[in-house]
């Protein structure tokens, strides 16, 4: 089936619950595709994460009202990360391996603020978990956007 006849489908089978559509392949961020989930009121989540191969860009893009941006980390040497044998290196934690310094974390202040001033609801998540690190990045985030 195609994949955008699948969202379609899947999408509508919530039509009235709050919705965001994660994309993990830069091939899905278009016009056509914002338009899309802006008529069906889906929000699309937006991540902070390196920016290798065919990962999605970070755009200041807002759909059916609702801001998501989820801050994933940027360590790019164990995103991809495998074994010698070719089997996954880990079990994916290790790609959210990773601290935001509180420059970095300034620096992406007015990227929220753009998509905040063009939604109804904005929402920030913190996805780089190993060893706490996202309650810290998001405590400090909270501070930069509180001032």
């Amino acid at each position: 089936m195609n994949n955008r006849i699948y969202l379609n489908n899947l999408l509508a089978q919530f039509t009235g619950y709050p919705s965001v559509v994660e994309f993990r392949h830069s091939s899905w961020f278009t016009e056509r595709v914002y338009d899309g989930l802006d008529k069906r009121g889906a929000g699309i989540v937006l991540c902070d994460m390196p920016r290798i191969s065919a990962l999605p860009p970070l755009v200041p893009v807002v759909t059916g009202g609702r801001a998501y941006i989820r801050f994933h980390g940027r360590n790019a040497a164990d995103w991809y990360a495998q074994s010698a044998d070719g089997s996954p290196k880990t079990n994916g934690s290790r790609r959210y391996d990773y601290t935001y310094s509180e420059k970095e974390l300034a620096a992406e202040v007015p990227f929220i603020e753009t998509l905040a001033a063009k939604a109804e609801i904005t929402h920030v998540f913190f996805n780089n978990h190993p060893d706490g690190a996202a309650a810290v990045n998001a405590e400090q985030m909270q501070k930069l956007t509180s001032s």
